[in-house]
């Protein structure tokens, strides 16, 4: 089997073989002692440097500072970054709560003392933003597993925290 595949597929082609001739075909293949199987590599992954960090860090802005700075010092993994509330983050006691991530599991995390003042300025220019769209008549949205009806909206203030 040396048609550059990976050795999973290999596995899985051997083994689709293999099944067919005895379950099937009802035919014996006889001794695979010496059969020779590719090996899965084992690649040592790429880490970046406390240094390369910092560098990609101090060359970003904004929102997506933020969310960098939560994968790399909160140990988020992209979407649970993206999926974050106000409401899941505690400012006083340094944690965040990551709601459905990997394994459909829920779990606290630490803030990073750096972030700290960058989530309080975002989420003071949110809530600004969030009033000033409640005043247009914007800025609703709909709940998700909500017990009210689907047409039911939600614009309170108790949403941003």
């Amino acid at each position: 089997m040396d048609r550059n595949l990976s050795p999973s597929s290999q596995h899985v082609a051997l083994n689709s073989l293999v099944f067919l001739y005895k379950k099937v075909l009802k035919i014996n293949l006889g001794d695979f002692s010496k059969f020779v199987k590719s090996k899965i590599s084992r690649k040592i992954p790429v880490v970046f440097s406390k240094g390369e960090v910092k560098l990609v860090l101090n060359n970003l802005t904004g929102s997506n500072k933020i969310i960098c700075g939560l994968l790399y010092g909160s140990g988020l993994r992209l979407m649970e970054a993206l999926r974050l509330r106000i409401k899941d983050i505690d400012l006083e006691q340094n944690i965040l709560v990551v709601h459905d991530g990997k394994g459909k599991k829920d779990r606290i995390t630490l803030i990073p003392e750096v972030l700290k003042k960058h989530l309080i300025e975002l989420i003071q220019t949110r809530k600004i933003e969030h009033n000033k769209d409640l005043l247009r008549n914007r800025g609703y949205a709909t709940l998700p597993f909500s017990t009210v009806s689907d047409s039911s909206l939600s614009g309170d203030e108790s949403n941003l925290s």
